[in-house]
């Protein structure tokens, strides 16, 4: 048992108790233990977006008159998020340890033992925190829900105990 911690801060995965570990480990086995951790919460934040398309259907009434109406979610305010044109889904990324990314004016950077999964569409916060127009459904935190979701049963700690024991 390595004896870890993991925490989400403001997007950012910040794995603790790692002192204890030789140094080399820390500096070849953790990066590649984070890409996978990254990579893995954002595969499922992407999930968790990728809702029934929701847009524009055309509807015929019993007496064969059509009309066009904006299609609605079967589950409003649940997962996954109902997409209009994907943009929300697609502006959801991620970085893995010692990187920049720049998106949109945005830049992240990420320290040797950290990963950023990150959203910059306009209206990700509004979302994830439940504010403004999607304030009647309440908060979706999509980024911390898929961390949640890939620590099940602890899946961190066995990453990074997976990549470690290589060096031993």
């Amino acid at each position: 048992m390595l004896n870890i911690s993991v925490t989400l801060k403001n997007e950012r995965l910040v794995i603790s108790g790692l002192n204890r570990l030789d140094k080399g480990i820390e500096q070849k086995a953790l990066p590649r233990a984070l890409r996978k951790i990254g990579s893995g919460v954002a595969r499922i934040s992407i999930d968790l977006l990728t809702g029934s398309r929701r847009g524009v259907q055309t509807i015929k009434s019993r007496n064969g008159i059509e009309r066009t109406v904006i299609g609605k979610s079967e589950a409003a305010g649940e997962y996954p998020v109902p997409r209009v044109v994907g943009h929300l889904r697609r502006m959801l990324q991620w970085i893995g340890p010692g990187r920049s990314k720049s998106i949109d004016g945005v830049s992240f950077t990420t320290g040797l033992n950290e990963a950023v999964v990150f959203n910059t569409a306009r209206y990700a916060s509004q979302i994830h925190e439940g504010k403004g127009s999607s304030a009647k459904y309440g908060p979706r935190p999509f980024i911390d829900d898929a961390f949640k979701r890939f620590d099940t049963r602890g899946a961190v700690e066995k990453e990074v105990k997976k990549e470690t024991d290589g060096f031993k």
